[in-house]
């Protein structure tokens, strides 16, 4: 066997062994909470939202593992292409019409992907462009935000406040299906790990290799604006949990993008339910889980800013 072939193996089993410790971790969250558990809590209340937080976290977690690799940034996250954003604004809208949320933000998802696109072509899928494009929209998007709490009545502002927030305490098991559903999407795109590898060479040497960087790109930014979507409207514009598991992975070893994506997903699930585990417990009255994350996130963004590499 060669080394490069122990390596793979060796990598694949620890990705496992870090999955199923995630998996079974997670799941014992569903004891956590302030009241006594029994098993209709645990059934009806608990277990759903561990699910929902799960996948949520993991929807997240891949869906910046798979950009970083693609923008070759590392602190490139779902919220850098605006697409957080824009899915929060199509939330926020479906609340101040009553309407209901995930077509808003699907909708919302859907102009922000079409506008990128539209970028992409006209700048023959320039990556810096394309980041200040994303982060433009995620400024237009949070103006827009902030008009339509200001303009809705005080009770659908409150409700849009506490939701912007980041929240899993509305989580069914309707919102981890539709989860789940995104999970198999991202999953997908993990067929073309390799060429992603191969595009942090440069878009010449990866176009000499077969890959067409533009079309990778289309399916990237895709499959990640659909799954993003689905995650804004299920739990709200949760923060850092993508940021920092793709960071968490590689300092775990795991560098390659296929694996990375993996891993990360594995963090960023638990990550989630802990912290959500956590926003359960903290006060009397919960606290929304994008507190606790921005909590434990700011201070390792600053560690990824101002390490010496």
């Amino acid at each position: 066997m060669t080394d490069r072939a122990m390596r793979i193996s060796s990598d694949s089993g620890k990705l496992l062994a870090l999955t199923v410790a995630s998996v079974l971790i997670s799941t014992l969250f569903v004891l956590v909470g302030p009241t006594s558990p029994n098993i209709r809590i645990i059934l009806e209340i608990r277990l759903p939202r561990v699910l929902t937080g799960f996948l949520d976290g993991a929807v997240l977690a891949m869906s910046a593992s798979y950009l970083q690799a693609l923008f070759l940034n590392s602190l490139v996250s779902p919220y850098t292409l605006g697409t957080a954003s824009m899915a929060s604004l199509g939330a926020a809208a479906a609340m101040f019409f009553s309407l209901p949320v995930l077509p808003g933000a699907l909708l919302a998802v859907a102009v922000n992907g079409v506008l990128l696109h539209l970028v992409g072509m006209r700048m023959s899928w320039d990556r810096s462009r394309l980041v200040l494009s994303g982060v433009a929209l995620s400024f237009i998007a949070g103006s827009a935000v902030m008009f339509l709490q200001y303009a809705a009545p005080y009770t659908t502002a409150l409700t849009t406040v506490h939701w912007l927030m980041g929240d899993l305490a509305f989580a069914d098991l309707g919102s981890a299906v539709l989860l789940a559903g995104a999970f198999v999407i991202l999953l997908s795109v993990l067929r073309g790990a390799t060429a992603l590898d191969i595009m942090s060479l440069g878009d010449q040497e990866a176009m000499a290799s077969g890959v067409n960087p533009g079309i990778l790109s289309i399916i990237v930014i895709s499959a990640v604006s659909v799954s993003v979507g689905v995650a804004v409207a299920a739990g709200g514009p949760i923060p850092f949990v993508g940021l920092i598991s793709p960071h968490m992975a590689r300092r775990l070893g795991f560098t390659r993008t296929g694996h990375n994506a993996l891993a990360a997903m594995a963090i960023g699930g638990l990550l989630l339910v802990a912290s959500d585990a956590l926003a359960r417990v903290l006060l009397p009255g919960e606290v929304p889980v994008g507190i606790i994350t921005s909590l434990m996130g700011a201070p390792f963004f600053l560690y990824l800013a101002l390490r010496r590499r």
